[in-house]
């Protein structure tokens, strides 16, 4: 695609549709733009791949499902006039609905992953493993969300136990912070 005269300011967009006899493969990556329009850099290291459009169907049900709950954590959470360092707010009841049907951790690390979060897994109690998901300010305020203060993390953590990905999930727990040490 040639861009001819026109600038592009600070972003673009390469995108590479591969179209085959049953189905349609996306690629897209971020860039950022030198001189002339001339593509530097990956901005980011994240790529998207849409197997098909059941899979772009499946990431999208995701992502709106997640955003009406942070939309609705953020009407509904104490309103704070600045940020207050060290709010522990645990809202795991709004979130119940995140909890796959099948209580697979599996199911739910495909979920996060859809709406952009990676797991972070750890070792917990004894035996027992954690696999959270953190939402972070920048995530959490985007889509015109106010309630939002810099610092804040939404933490999502399920208890498993083992890290096989047919785990069951034990524990489900979610919590809004705030810590400028994070």
């Amino acid at each position: 695609m040639q861009v001819g005269s026109r600038r592009l300011k600070t972003l673009g967009l390469l995108a590479s549709i591969i179209l085959s006899s049953s189905r349609v493969v996306a690629f897209a990556e971020p860039y950022s733009l030198g001189a002339a329009g001339m593509a530097k850099t990956p901005i980011s290291e994240s790529k998207v791949l849409v197997a098909d459009a059941e899979g772009a169907a499946r990431v999208q049900a995701n992502l709106d499902k997640f955003n009406r709950l942070l939309d609705q954590l953020d009407r509904e959470m104490p309103r704070r006039k600045r940020p207050v360092i060290g709010i522990y707010l645990p809202v795991t009841e709004k979130f119940k609905d995140l909890l796959p049907a099948t209580e697979k951790i599996a199911d739910a690390v495909k979920f996060f992953e859809d709406v952009g979060l990676k797991p972070i897994r750890t070792h917990a109690e004894g035996s027992k493993y954690d696999v959270s998901f953190d939402a972070h300010y920048d995530f959490l305020s985007s889509q015109g969300r106010a309630n939002f203060w810099p610092a804040d993390v939404l933490s999502i953590r399920f208890t498993v136990p083992s890290l096989d990905s047919h785990a069951d999930i034990e524990a489900f727990y979610v919590v809004l912070i705030n810590d400028s040490s994070l």
